[in-house]
């Protein structure tokens, strides 16, 4: 690696307390500009600058310590620099804190998160699913290439928002569904999608239908099985996804685990909006739901959850139930008697439906 001619220079001027000569030290061990990287020097560096007042070292130090390059990760320390820096007017920072938008980019600055100085609790509608199998598709005896696994991933962040015309006609016209507070993140195997609530039952509505929806694709399409869970509550969820945390985003995580079958089940309080808002279910009574499997999209267990059915109007029925078919038959083969208690109860549920 060539080395940098005006490196020791820059050092004597740095041991002699030149900010600007500790600031462009810090960039040239964060970017091996002539020398190794080195996190550590970059961070000694940045602070001594920092230390002293120049605002770009102070953001670049508020990176550090956000993503815990080189030393232990510290949020606390990573927002008391954003804000020296956002004070002298570092725009950067400002953006970082919330306080600015569209920033151009710029030589010598890190890229840093941006970081809602307002976030405030909302009440939202929460689904945490996990994708079953998910662990066998990326190294397993049923793994899928990393295309197919993007498309899974994708198909959960797109579809989800996409509305499914189709088992809204068949249900019936409800108004318009509210299209604002639509967040969805996946990570691995998992996925946490929420609606913030401004017309009570219309989101959870919405919701419904359209992980009905999701888990038709993911069957027609890739074979897939989701479960979950649905709860009401207070929490964060920002729409680059980022920041995610709050009640109900750990009321939905500790439900599903409740799921054991392939379905996603829905908490209490979310029936209890259901059966107060009285029109996702037929206007005569919630109760007809357990006896009429094919006229309504949720159903009762025999655990007392109530789930999503997705069973319930395929848009290409034909097409769709012959893929949950092979499902059931493959799941039904496997010799893991863990696996095969899910088609178990999938086939179940297929044949309740196919008699009717």
């Amino acid at each position: 690696m060539q080395q940098n001619p005006n490196l020791e220079a820059l050092h004597l001027k740095a041991k002699r307390g030149d900010r600007k000569a500790q600031y462009d030290l810090g960039l040239i061990y964060t970017e091996g500009r002539g020398v190794p990287k080195d996190e550590r020097k970059a961070f000694k560096y940045y602070t001594m600058a920092a230390k002293q007042g120049l605002a770009d070292a102070q953001y670049n130090l508020g990176v550090i310590y956000h993503e815990g390059r080189g030393v232990s990760r510290d949020v606390r320390r990573a927002m008391k620099w954003f804000k020296k820096a956002a004070d002298q007017g570092h725009i950067y920072a400002q953006h970082t804190l919330g306080m600015r938008s569209n920033v151009p980019p710029r030589e010598g600055i890190m890229d840093g998160p941006r970081i809602p100085v307002n976030a405030q609790y909302e009440k939202k509608i929460v689904a945490f699913l996990d994708i079953l199998g998910f662990k066998d598709m990326v190294a397993g005896d049923a793994r899928k290439s990393a295309t197919e696994l993007c498309q899974i991933q994708a198909m959960i962040t797109k579809r989800i928002d996409m509305n499914p015309s189709h088992i809204m006609q068949i249900i019936g016209n409800w108004g318009v569904i509210n299209d604002l507070g639509r967040y969805s993140t996946t990570f691995s195997d998992s996925a946490i999608i929420s609606r913030s609530i401004k017309h009570d039952f219309r989101e959870l509505r919405d919701l419904i239908l359209n992980l009905c929806w999701l888990q038709q694709c993911l069957i027609e399409e890739h074979g897939v099985l989701l479960r979950g869970g649905i709860t009401i509550g207070s929490a964060v969820h920002t729409s680059n996804g980022e920041f995610l945390f709050g009640e109900a985003i750990n009321n939905a995580v500790d439900l599903e685990k409740k799921a054991k079958s392939p379905r996603i089940i829905l908490s209490e309080d979310t029936i209890q909006l259901c059966k107060a808002a009285d029109t996702l279910l037929p206007a005569d009574s919630i109760d007809r739901m357990e006896n009429d499997l094919k006229s309504n999209i949720l159903k009762k267990d025999t655990d007392d959850y109530w789930y999503i059915d997705y069973l319930f109007s395929p848009q290409n029925p034909e097409k769709y139930f012959q893929a949950v078919q092979k499902m059931i038959i493959d799941g039904l083969n496997n010799t893991d008697e863990c696996i095969k208690a899910k088609y178990e109860w999938l086939n179940e549920k297929y044949k309740a439906y196919s008699e009717q």
